[in-house]
């Protein structure tokens, strides 16, 4: 009999009378619904009719209304509904109809309740193939709160279950169509429940399933789901194995050999992981493929060498590109865009493992092995060297524009404000150009300045340092910086301001050992905006810092000779008196309690100024005197001839003796 006569005489049973006639049509309709024949497949589905498939469906599930079959047969007509059902669905005409998409509850149950294998198979590829048929099929799995029903088979489902894939596909199709509007804090619990189950796949697969797995894994902790699931997770001590299941299968790709690509999907999920758990994650445990026992600090190893390697070919990439010559200026710039993603992400995972180091090495407990930190320690080292070359290249090529540029100026830094010593030389001689580089869409140097402060504070400690910033007058780009800080501050940026007064005041208290002379006109300019903002703060560090800052800037010069710079008000000398004051009053403070002072060495700065500028400065003397602070200590001592009864400071004293005369 041809397939012709054959489809006719299943067609003509389809449309027989008979429940028995229809069901002989459905067994012999599944050798027509296997191929791509989709013609073939609408016929049936209009000979047989929805009615009567649901009328099966019910029976295989238990739900008949008639005479109710034995449990083999329940299970067969319900086999047989879904092959069906999921060749209809196979036809996007078809799965886009109403009758069918009105089925998504029904086959969510069977999946939940009969998680066998020839059946799952079925209902996921139902599911599927209706949710991207339409977007109606989308709306009835995502109201269906499918999510929960999938997560669920994946996580009791077996590692080779064929319908795992299908189910991660679904579950990634769902997430990436999710309403962004969507009141996404009902759905956490589901969205966590999703992130155990794939996490879980992610770490026991050794197929092409580990991939689809991470692709899962970077859409749920990547996207607007992420701070829902981070507090449920948080919250249920029961998905408490999710991270070591995700450090598990990133160490298991990153020991292996994958493609590019696959690495750094990798990367990206790990340095999600460190954004919602801290540097911290990277040292846990670890269970790896025919390896036994895995040390706690395997992950953070397999991350840092892979980042290594990965810098220093995206680096050699973006350098030929950036500065060679190309044919193809589109193409250039496309893949110029993909490796600096890229490599903004490993430069992150590299700023995270230094810090990481860095706490480690104040922990008296071991939290990372003694080996570890010598190789994590060679590894960083060479990583900041392939990106200092870089650095180099783009001074070569009088570069200074570019994200990727700044990037590499903030990990450089990063690196050696914890290791001041490290290419201490090559730092100083690419400092100018350090701090001209901008951001993409920066119009002048920031945050390269600020990126580049904690280095400077180091190395400006030495006269050395010092030397190297003024010669490439990069203390005036540092007070530029600082004066538009003041300009719009918030308490986020109090430890930034400190940083700069910290670096001037290294510079000045190590004038004498700078060959280049230092002029107040560069100073001055920042005076009245550091005292306006210190009047907000009651802070003890806040005040000394800038009180000493603005005594030593005021020591470059008089009284006199600033009133002849036009951009210096001389009627600020007032409001610097009420700062300098203030530090004074602490000071005095201070000295009484039986704790000593964090800032004595502020205090003993910015009194000795003192003491040198009440000569120079008529109108801060005089302002000092006539302060309600000093006019108190005259009231409460009867005789100031006995100083020593007011501070036990010999500066102190010299310089209350100076304002008294």
């Amino acid at each position: 009999m041809g397939s012709g006569n054959a489809l006719e005489e299943c067609l003509k049973l389809l449309r027989g009378e008979r429940d028995e006639q229809r069901l002989a049509g459905l067994l012999l309709a599944t050798k027509f619904c296997q191929g791509d024949d989709k013609g073939s497949v609408v016929k049936v589905f209009n000979a047989v009719g929805m009615l009567f498939l649901d009328r099966l469906l019910k029976t295989g599930i238990g739900q008949s209304t008639g005479n109710i079959p034995n449990k083999d047969q329940q299970e067969a007509y319900l086999q047989l509904a879904l092959t069906i059902l999921a060749a209809f669905c196979r036809v996007p005409e078809l799965a886009s109809l109403d009758d069918i998409i009105s089925k998504v509850p029904v086959i969510l149950g069977i999946l939940s309740n009969k998680p066998e294998q020839s059946v799952s198979t079925e209902c996921c590829e139902c599911l599927l193939e209706i949710a991207t048929a339409s977007e109606k099929g989308f709306l009835a799995l995502y109201e269906a709160r499918a999510l929960a029903t999938l997560a669920n088979h994946v996580s009791h489902s077996s590692a080779d279950s064929p319908s795992l894939q299908m189910a991660m596909v679904l579950m990634k199709f769902l997430l990436d169509k999710m309403p962004v509007k969507t009141e996404i804090s009902e759905y956490s619990g589901q969205l966590a429940t999703v992130a155990v189950a794939i996490a879980r796949q992610f770490a026991i697969q050794q197929t092409l399933l580990k991939f689809d797995a991470l692709l899962l894994m970077l859409t749920l902790t990547t996207s607007e789901h992420l701070a829902p699931i981070r507090m449920s997770l948080k919250l249920d001590s029961r998905d408490a194995a999710w991270p070591t299941y995700v450090r598990s299968g990133i160490g298991t790709i990153l020991q292996n050999r994958v493609v590019a690509d696959q690495k750094h999907l990798a990367l990206e999920l790990a340095m999600s992981m460190m954004e919602m758990y801290g540097e911290d994650w990277l040292i846990g445990p670890m269970e790896l493929p025919e390896e036994t026992a895995v040390p706690s600090d395997r992950c953070l190893l397999l991350v840092l060498e892979t980042a290594r390697v990965e810098v220093a070919v995206l680096i050699n990439e973006l350098a030929r590109l950036k500065f060679e010559s190309s044919n193809s200026r589109d193409s250039s710039l496309e893949e110029a865009t993909i490796r600096q993603r890229r490599l903004a992400n490993c430069y992150a995972l590299v700023e995270n493992i230094i810090r990481l180091i860095s706490n480690a090495c104040e922990r008296q407990d071991n939290y990372i092995s003694e080996s570890t930190m010598v190789k994590a320690t060679v590894a960083l080292n060479e990583t900041v060297g392939v990106i200092i070359d870089f650095l180099w290249d783009a001074k070569v090529h009088d570069m200074t524009k570019g994200d990727d540029l700044l990037a590499s100026v903030r990990v450089v830094c990063r690196y050696l404000a914890e290791t001041p010593l490290a290419y201490k030389v090559q730092f100083q001689q690419l400092l100018s150009h350090i701090m001209s580089i901008t951001g993409q869409d920066e119009e002048r140097p920031f945050l390269s300045i600020q990126f580049s402060l904690p280095t400077l504070c180091q190395t400006t400690m030495d006269p050395e340092g010092c030397i190297a910033l003024v010669s490439c007058e990069g203390h005036k780009q540092v007070l530029e910086f600082l004066l538009r800080l003041l300009q719009d501050i918030s308490k986020e940026t109090i430890g930034t301001v400190l940083l700069a007064c910290d670096i001037i005041m290294n510079v000045l208290l190590k004038r004498d050992d700078i060959q280049a002379q230092l002029r107040v006109d560069d100073f001055v300019s920042v005076l009245p905006a550091l005292a306006a903002w210190t009047a907000k703060h009651n802070d003890s560090m806040v005040i000394a810092m800038a009180a000493c800052t603005c005594t030593l800037v005021l020591d470059l010069s008089s009284e006199n000779s600033l009133a002849k710079i036009p951009e210096f008000d001389i009627q600020n000398l007032y409001t610097l008196s009420e700062l300098i004051t203030r530090s004074l009053e602490l000071f005095l403070q201070d000295e009484k309690s039986a704790i000593p002072a964090d800032n004595q060495d502020l205090y003993d700065i910015t009194v000795s100024g003192c003491a040198r500028l009440v000569a120079n400065y008529p109108s801060i003397r005089q302002a000092i005197r006539t302060s309600n602070w000093f006019q108190n200590i005259l009231q409460n001592q009867s005789k100031m001839n006995n100083i020593m009864d007011v501070t036990e400071n010999p500066s102190m004293q010299d310089f209350l003796a100076s304002i008294i005369s």
